[in-house]
């Protein structure tokens, strides 16, 4: 019962926070990109987000909604220096996007087959799609 009300509560109303963070158009938003982060992981490959590191599976709308995280790779520091990875074309395009943020609300409207990766979303968008992201909706929160 407190999960199917939780669920109701985030649907339906858009002032509702978590940690401190309202969920509203304000919370979409990719901090790792604002601040101009970049994650390179053991094996060199570069990221742009700790959402797109690793691949991995996610789960909201009280667990209903199985969502398949693919990685997204921008580079690998042992072919390029990190320097050309971020200068790239790819890299910009990339951070523009997001800074926008124009994906589809994928927590805050009803689950679609659309909501289940992070290939595609309802706005057109193509892979990587960030309207899903935990980061990105402020449910996951780095220090």
């Amino acid at each position: 019962r407190t999960k199917q009300t939780l669920f109701e509560l985030f649907r339906d109303h858009n002032n509702i926070s978590i940690m401190r963070n309202n969920i509203d158009p304000t919370t979409n938003s990719c901090r790792f990109i604002k601040e101009r982060c970049t994650f390179i992981k053991w094996d060199g490959t570069v990221s742009p987000c700790m959402g797109l590191l690793h691949s991995y599976k996610t789960y909201f709308t009280s667990g209903r909604v199985e969502r398949e995280v693919t990685a997204y790779v921008l580079g690998d520091t042992r072919k390029n220096s990190l320097k050309e990875i971020w200068e790239g074309q790819e890299y910009h395009d990339f951070r523009e996007k997001v800074d926008q943020f124009d994906f589809s609300p994928c927590l805050q409207c009803g689950p679609c087959e659309l909501a289940e990766k992070n290939d595609e979303d309802c706005f057109g968008n193509k892979f990587p799609t960030c309207g899903g992201c935990l980061w990105g909706q402020g449910v996951v929160q780095c220090p």
